[in-house]
């Protein structure tokens, strides 16, 4: 059932953690865990801005807050 309802993201995590070693300069082994980081607050915010629970500014205003989080430590 999940697979119907959720297709894996396998190739969005693997794109996120390219692009989050590059802005680093230098790949580590925790890449892949931090963009999964960035992705699973992503599509919770997406369900609140759908529900009207937030608008899109607050949620990208989260967003913004944990990606410099994860590129800047």
């Amino acid at each position: 059932m999940a697979r119907v309802l959720a297709p894996g993201d396998d190739a969005l995590i693997t794109l996120t953690a390219d692009l989050i070693a590059a802005a680093r300069g230098s790949a580590r082994a925790t890449d892949r865990l931090d963009a999964d980081i960035c992705w699973s607050p992503a599509t919770s915010l997406g369900v609140d801005i759908a529900l009207g629970h937030r608008t899109p500014a607050a949620a990208r205003a989260v967003l913004d807050h944990q990606v410099d989080r994860v590129l800047n430590g």
